[in-house]
């Protein structure tokens, strides 16, 4: 008998070890409180928000650097105009956006040198220029961060003199957005790349070969080896896009912005929004632009990104790390014309692109009801359901 009762007792020993190792290695554990992300409700969501809100507009959702949804929807030309649908193909002006574009080309070409972020600017102004004492201590990470000190200033090459010459306050040196920043490397990525004889003094003839080298550096170094070559620093095509103001578009002729060459870097940059989402991708998910030490330092210091839209309200799932762009036609008669664009990017490896070519509507952060970025921020959180 107390050999049968030892026997029965290894034999429940052995099951419930068996019984225990197949409950961990369950293929289906049971979890409902777990959510997913639905990424046909964040579409939804956002077609929702902003159809009937603008003249038209286009958007790229990609994940894992794929594209998963997009469209275009509206016009891109509209009313007095005639009638044009929009394109995804068709390049657009990224106003601010270009920031990033001309960040990522910065950052490229400190990686290619060995520097960093702290390098200071003034090995790449030109040398006949007379910095203020100040502005000599200004590395690259205060003007990318926007905590340069600069003030109020333009963005063309006889500005940007003036400003550096002018010195700047050491009590200015706080987060200020300002174009200028980003204006200036337009003049320093060609001395950064060696594109410029260091011994030219002819203001005009810098200005002229500044303005066209780094044009050049960004479409050649950045953008042709992903296999995007429709773009420019001015209309492209014979029927480019026009910019309106909704609802009143019909009141007006569209907007064409024009040639932005001679005082791109801060912006500048037409290319389609599939062509945004794919350097954006590129940039997250491979080391074709700048390595992945780099991309953290872009990121972890918001060089390119506005950090108050990054990391602002009710972000539940992280750091949403955003790029905001807007141009408005300062004519008193233009009824506020412009160009609203997006690009954030999310921890779960989503992406979103959004280009409207007009400004109004509820999602204007200039006068409307809740800005373009709040609108797809609580998209996204409102967009993970149960599973």
């Amino acid at each position: 008998m107390r050999k049968l009762r030892y026997s029965l007792f290894l034999l429940v020993t052995v099951i419930l070890i068996i019984w225990s190792c197949e409950k961990q290695n369950d293929p289906f554990p049971l979890d409902s409180n777990a959510l997913i992300f639905d990424i046909d409700l964040f579409e939804e969501k956002i077609k929702d928000g902003l159809t009937f809100e603008s003249v038209g507009f286009c958007y790229v959702i990609t994940k894992n650097g794929n594209l998963a949804r997009s469209g275009a929807i509206g016009q891109r030309i509209a009313g007095l105009d005639g009638t044009v649908g929009q394109n995804l193909n068709q390049p657009m002006y990224c106003a601010s956006v270009s920031k990033a574009i001309t960040s990522t080309a910065a950052l490229k070409l400190l990686q290619k040198m060995g520097k960093n972020e702290l390098t200071k600017i003034i090995e790449f102004l030109p040398p006949h220029w007379n910095p203020g004492t100040n502005v000599k201590n200004l590395t690259m990470k205060d003007l990318l961060q926007h905590q340069s000190g600069f003030r109020g200033y333009g963005p063309s090459y006889a500005s940007l003199k003036a400003l550096v010459e002018a010195d700047i306050d050491p009590d200015d040196k706080v987060y200020d957005y300002e174009n200028t920043n980003y204006s200036l490397f337009r003049i320093m990525i060609p001395y950064m790349n060696g594109d410029i004889d260091l011994n030219l003094t002819d203001d005009a003839e810098i200005d002229m070969q500044t303005s066209l080298k780094y044009r050049e550096y960004i479409q050649k170094k950045l953008f042709e080896p992903l296999g995007i070559t429709n773009t420019d620093t001015k209309p492209i095509g014979a029927q480019p896009t026009l910019y309106y103001n909704y609802p009143n578009y019909l009141k007006t002729r569209g907007w064409e912005i024009g040639d932005r060459t001679s005082i791109s870097g801060g912006g500048g940059w037409y290319v389609s929004p599939l062509d945004v989402a794919n350097f954006f991708a590129n940039l997250e998910f491979s080391e074709d632009l700048i390595s992945n030490e780099y991309k953290t330092i872009m990121d972890d210091n918001f060089l390119g990104w506005d950090e108050s839209s990054s990391v602002s309200g009710s972000n539940d799932y992280g750091v949403y790390h955003a790029k905001n762009g807007a141009l408005g036609n300062s004519d008193i008669e233009s009824e506020n014309q412009g160009v609203k664009n997006l690009v954030k990017k999310f921890n779960n490896d989503i992406q979103v692109v959004i280009m409207i070519n007009s400004r109004g509507g509820d999602h204007d952060s200039d006068f409307g009801s809740i800005s373009l970025n709040s609108l797809i921020r609580d998209a996204f959180d409102e967009s993970w359901v149960e599973n």
